[in-house]
């Protein structure tokens, strides 16, 4: 997955917060653009101007305020999958009258272990955070 904040015109407030009250979130099959990174390619069109497009053939999710893209996701299937699962998740957990917070995780139990072995935590600590997910973790 690759995410991308541009806070573009936007002066960022002492608190770090910019309202966008006006955006919209979207979901798109491809992103197209004028500006090319690494993982697009030219699509043999031109603008008005005589600018180039390119997109990115993977599903995006794009956080749009007066036609400026501010949060763009670019997600592989696997993962548009994954994120469909988790949202699907919580959405039968609010239907069903679900009050609490949960939260549905991006990573196996394998790479959580991995991790808490990397960050060196403590025996209670690494137990803490392995039963904190253990509900909704699939596993491998």
């Amino acid at each position: 997955m690759e995410n991308t904040i541009d806070v573009g015109k936007y002066k960022i407030p002492q608190n770090g917060i910019i309202k966008l009250p006006n955006s919209k979130l979207k979901v798109l099959s491809k992103f197209l653009s004028k500006d090319k990174t690494k993982s697009m390619r030219y699509t043999g069109e031109k603008g008005m101007d005589g600018s180039k497009f390119f997109e990115d053939d993977r599903l995006t999710i794009v956080l749009e305020d007066n036609f400026y893209c501010h949060f763009i996701s670019k997600m592989t299937l696997k993962e548009a999958e994954q994120f469909r699962n988790n949202l699907t998740k919580v959405i039968e957990y609010k239907q069903k009258g679900g009050k609490g917070q949960i939260v549905m995780p991006t990573h196996t139990i394998t790479e959580i272990k991995e991790k808490i072995k990397n960050q060196k935590l403590s025996k209670k600590e690494s137990k803490l955070i392995l039963s904190s997910y253990s509900k909704s973790l699939k596993t491998e």
